[in-house]
């Protein structure tokens, strides 16, 4: 896979976030945010269309621990 770094309009992102280690993720953390973001998405006002994405981001530093990160839905 190669890396493209593509140049977009400024937007806003909407979600849920959830703050979780590995473990706690992958049991089901990430899933049932996912879940209900997908049943609330009709709240969201004036969404460009109907894609629903999960985006997680990494704490850096040394007081944040290698396997915790923040997951948008």
């Amino acid at each position: 896979m190669k890396t493209e770094v593509i140049m977009l309009p400024a937007f806003l992102v909407v979600g849920i976030q959830i703050e979780a280690n590995v473990e706690a993720f992958e049991s089901g953390a990430g899933k049932m945010a996912f879940a209900s973001l997908l049943d609330r998405k009709h709240e969201i006002r004036f969404r460009k269309n109907d894609h629903i994405i999960l985006m997680q981001t990494y704490p850096l530093g040394p007081e944040n621990e290698i396997d915790i990160y923040v997951a948008l839905s």
